[in-house]
């Protein structure tokens, strides 16, 4: 019996090749997207996840409530571990986690990796396993350094690591330290990655500033008791915090602040381990927002559903131009059971097939995938139990969904009708024209929200910095330490090169560079009563001349005033305003006790150090010889870009050698700030076109069969003097008007959705109204060209063919 089911279906399958290629193509597309996108998802949302205890795992943030609103910062000071493990019961365990550079050195070799700072609770806090050596404590001396199994293979391949002395630059210093354990490699989906890991108090400044609640430049985690809440724990830190921000706190009230609704105006909140790489504000910077994943999965059943709607309606069109042969079937004795069968079996033979060509699909796109993600895809999660039993129960599913409907309707055919030819599609129902308007919905809200996600994108693109980016190298300096040291070689080199206009250096890149690192240094110290915060950014002399920052009050750092690299600064704007009214130049403040007195040698104007994600802040400009330089600007005028570049890569070998050049053009690093925005409207793209290319596929196939039978009333209608244009117009406006249905129900989608998604940057487009109306013309002229060379053929056909078997 199945192999005669298998048989039949096959032939029918074969017979309606075009409808069959259709069906088999749309589930495919299906299948790709929706197994990528799903993969891909779920991925994401186990970040972290592997963690023992990991609803008791928080990151720290500061949260300062003024009269401006809400203003948050994951970055803290040393002394903040200390108050968070002795004077907050809820709390259980407290690790500082600091970038420290990725330097290391063995017999002479030099190994880039990742260097973290920590404290000694760290491998109590997280799930990181120690494989070797000293798996209780490995931190309980200064000397003592852990390495994972990853780097242990680099470094010493197949020697025993335990006992052997490494070097690690630290804050670009080398210090010498004693393996003492091995960890497991962080895996793919943990926020904290890591290659060697050491104690904090390593770090040269740590006994002169571990007492300084100013200087914040790391995060800090926090592992709670089993007893106590995040709400409890909150609480608990508000309460400790108080006498160490009380100036802070009536700082802020003397400026307007206010409590918020928690009565908090400066403390430090907890942020879940779980959301950290989904909050990009003080989680992981380089994190993807939930909104987009959720986006992700409805874009993947979107495309679910317009070919799953393709097959239904598709199928039931067929029904009723295969009404003869099941009239014949039941007269041969077929019940409505075996009929029923025998059509759910084509639709699990063509979903099978749809599946299989979708999972060779997957083979072939996932590479570009995976690039466009920025490897962020882990492939072993196609190989794993659950996905492929998932997939498995998505194809049955479907091919149930999609082919039940339409079978049941047409094993309830009467068999006298079917035989005299009365069941017909002339007039069709209301159920097939609501997975039309339904298609061409999702089509047309795809297209309004690609376009607006595309203008959203080329506006943080092109919008004006506040400074000229084109022309500038970044590169990164490995030697940080004596940064200053290799600026000067660079610009003794660069001297007498035509081609080479400003050489400059700074503390901070502007933009993602190939380095991958990003960093804020952030500081808060009492003026007049009143508490200033600011980013800080140490930079060079010529520094505001390399990127072409006009100067508004007072002069640039030069080397004509000795003062500049002791306590002078230059502040932009948005910091001037805090510092007084009018002109602040010569305003004299203390930042640090240990620094003395520093005085305003300049204004500069606001301008995007960071991405515009985010407003611009309060920024300090200092000059000071002790903080490190990391990065080296040099401003070309060649006419080629790429032969400077390969020319300063030469030069750079000679000074930092046996070191890898990353220099990278800055216009190209600020475009990397909005690579999800790139994504985005790139996936809304392809997803728009596969939306607009199965729904056409839909429709051209429906209009077939219908104008097809329709063909005799096409005829008459000509032998009458109805005119082509009259013919076509009649057989299009019909899916018209369901096209326009659908546009009036996709559009407000589309405003609404968008609207709240726009109001997540503070730099963004504007909603007009040319954008629905252009996305509207879109889908109707796709529509109507799909629609019309069915109505087109119909309607220029020789009557005398339509009316010859009457």
């Amino acid at each position: 019996m199945f192999r005669n089911y298998l048989m039949i279906a096959l032939r029918n399958l074969k017979k309606n090749k075009l409808h069959a290629t259709i069906n088999i193509v749309g589930l495919a597309v299906a299948f790709i997207c929706g197994i990528l996108l799903f993969v891909f998802v779920q991925h994401e949302f186990s970040y972290d996840t592997f963690h023992n205890d990991n609803n008791k795992l928080y990151k720290t943030y500061n949260y300062i409530h003024d009269k401006d609103g809400e203003s948050l910062s994951p970055t803290m000071g040393y002394p903040q571990s200390k108050m968070l493990k002795t004077e907050v019961p809820a709390v259980e365990y407290v690790s500082s986690y600091m970038n420290s550079g990725g330097s290391v050195m063995y017999n002479d070799k030099e190994y880039e990796m990742p260097v973290y700072l920590v404290d000694t609770d760290f491998f109590s806090m997280f799930s990181f396993p120690l494989v070797e050596g000293d798996t209780k404590n490995p931190l309980r001396d200064l000397g003592n350094v852990i390495i994972t199994k990853k780097a242990a293979k680099i470094i010493f391949n197949q020697v025993d690591p335990i006992g052997k002395s490494l070097s690690v630059n630290v804050n670009g210093k080398w210090q010498t330290f004693v393996i003492a354990a091995i960890a497991e490699t962080p895996p793919r989906n943990s926020t904290l990655n890591f290659d060697v890991v050491l104690r904090i108090e390593n770090r040269s400044d740590f006994a002169e500033t571990k007492d300084e609640w100013g200087r914040q430049h790391h995060p800090i985690y926090a592992k709670l008791r089993s007893n106590f809440t995040q709400t409890q724990a909150e609480k608990q830190i508000q309460s400790a915090m108080r006498k160490y921000v009380e100036a802070d706190v009536q700082g802020l009230k003397n400026e307007g602040a206010k409590p918020d609704s928690k009565g908090d105006v400066y403390t430090i909140r907890l942020l879940p381990m779980l959301d950290v790489h989904f909050n990009s504000e003080v989680g992981n910077q380089n994190g993807i927002s939930k909104t987009f994943l959720y986006i992700l999965v409805l874009i993947g059943l979107f495309v679910f559903a317009i070919a799953c709607f393709n097959f239904i309606n598709l199928n039931v069109a067929r029904a009723f131009t295969r009404a003869r042969e099941i009239g014949v079937r039941k007269c041969l004795g077929a019940g409505a059971k075996q009929i029923f069968v025998q059509l759910v079996s084509e639709s699990v033979i063509l979903t099978l097939f749809a599946l299989i060509l979708g999972i060779v699909g997957v083979v072939i796109v996932v590479t570009h995938f995976t690039e466009i993600f920025a490897n962020r895809f882990d492939l072993n999660i196609l190989y794993h139990p659950f996905t492929i039993i998932f997939i498995v129960i998505t194809s049955l599913l479907i091919s149930i969904v999609t082919g039940g409907y339409p079978a049941l309707l047409m094993a309830k055919f009467s068999t006298t009708e079917t035989l005299k030819g009365k069941v017909s599609l002339k007039k069709p129902g209301a159920f097939r024209n609501s997975l039309i308007v339904i298609q061409f919905a999702i089509a047309s809200l795809l297209i309004c929200c690609t376009m607006i996600i595309y203008y959203q994108f080329d506006y943080l693109r092109n919008a004006s910095l506040g400074f000229k980016q084109e022309n500038i190298i970044s590169i990164p300096v490995y030697d940080v330490m004596n940064g200053r040291d290799i600026l000067s070689k660079f610009r003794t080199r660069l001297a007498n090169n035509p081609t080479i206009e400003n050489v400059s250096g700074s503390s901070i890149n502007i933009g993602i560079g190939n380095d991958k690192s990003q960093s804020k240094w952030q500081c808060g110290f009492d003026f007049n009563g009143q508490l200033v915060n600011t980013t800080m950014v140490n930079v060079a002399q010529d520094y505001f001349k390399t990127l072409g920052i006009k100067i508004i009050h007072g002069r640039e750092f030069t080397s004509e005033y000795m003062s500049d690299t002791l306590g002078s600064v230059i502040v932009n704007e948005s910091m001037a305003k805090q510092l007084g009214k009018g002109n602040v130049v010569g305003t004299k403040f203390l930042m640090d006790s240990a620094d003395g007195l520093n005085i305003v040698v300049g204004v500069v104007p606001d301008v995007h150090v960071y991405s515009m994600h985010d407003l611009t802040e309060p920024t300090t400009y200092i000059a000071n010889t002790t903080s490190p330089f990391r990065y080296i600007f040099v401003k070309v005028n060649s006419e080629n870009p790429k032969q400077s570049l390969d020319m300063i890569a030469s030069i750079y070998k000679t000074i930092e050698p046996g070191k890898e050049f990353k220099g990278s053009f800055m216009d190209e690093n600020t475009q990397r700030w909005y690579e999800q925005e790139k994504n985005l409207a790139n996936i809304f793209f392809v997803a728009a076109d596969i939306a607009i290319i199965l729904s056409c596929l839909g429709l051209f196939a429906i209009a077939l069969i219908i104008i097809e039978q329709r063909t005799k009333e096409i005829g008459v209608r000509k032998v009458l003097g109805a005119s082509v244009f009259g013919i076509t117009t009649l057989l299009s406006k019909e899916f018209l008007k369901l096209v326009g249905i659908s546009i009036i129900i996709a559009l407000p989608i589309a405003y609404f959705a968008m609207n709240k998604w726009l109001q997540d940057f503070p730099y963004r487009i504007s909603l007009h109204w040319w954008l629905f109306v252009l996305s509207a013309g879109f889908a109707v002229i796709i529509a109507l060209a799909t629609v019309s060379f069915h109505s087109i053929k119909a309607a220029l056909a020789k009557p005398i063919k339509s009316l010859r078997t009457e």
